[in-house]
């Protein structure tokens, strides 16, 4: 009997779904549309899911009701009902992608490389240093193969948050 694997799934806590649902009603466009325009790395199956979790958490969540109850159901009519506009367009415009969770990301990752860099590139005393909670880092355990894929992952990270403060930069 094979042993089960317990994987953790993926979290995407860095996304605002309700600004995600009042960003698609003001433009009215479709959630896949949304996805595609803020470049975002998730299915609409995923924002489905998500919007389904605060719907059972918070059962009176006045923008998932609009979302669910008004917009869906007008959102191919012409004319879009007045009424349910002027509703729309009076909601708070809020960020969709919260940028401090790639930010911090990049900023751990940033921190272990230095370490890194300190050790000659030894990654088994970059280890050794970043377990003894001395670090920058404070009190975190990685073994050394976890340290080596963090590394691996650490230039699509760093070139992420570079486009995101670029984006940013455009925005402003």
């Amino acid at each position: 009997m094979e042993k089960e694997i317990k994987r953790k799934p993926k979290q995407y806590t860095h996304i605002d779904y309700e600004a995600l649902l009042v960003y698609a009603m003001k433009r009215h466009i479709s959630i896949e549309d949304t996805i595609k325009e803020l470049e975002l790395k998730i299915s609409r199956s995923t924002v489905v899911r998500n919007i389904s979790k605060i719907k059972k958490n918070n059962v009176n969540n006045s923008i998932v009701d609009l979302y669910q109850n008004g917009y869906v159901r007008n959102y191919q009519k012409d004319p879009f009902p007045e009424d349910l506009e002027k509703i729309i367009q009076k909601l708070p415009e809020k960020q969709v992608v919260n940028k401090p969770e790639i930010e911090d990301l990049y900023k751990k990752l940033s921190y272990m490389k230095e370490i890194i860099d300190i050790c000659n590139g030894n990654l088994a005393e970059a280890t050794r240093r970043i377990n003894s909670g001395t670090t920058i880092l404070g009190n975190v355990k990685i073994s050394r193969q976890g340290l080596g894929k963090n590394m691996l992952h650490y230039e699509e990270i760093k070139k992420q948050y570079q486009e995101q403060i670029k984006k940013e930069s455009e925005r402003e």
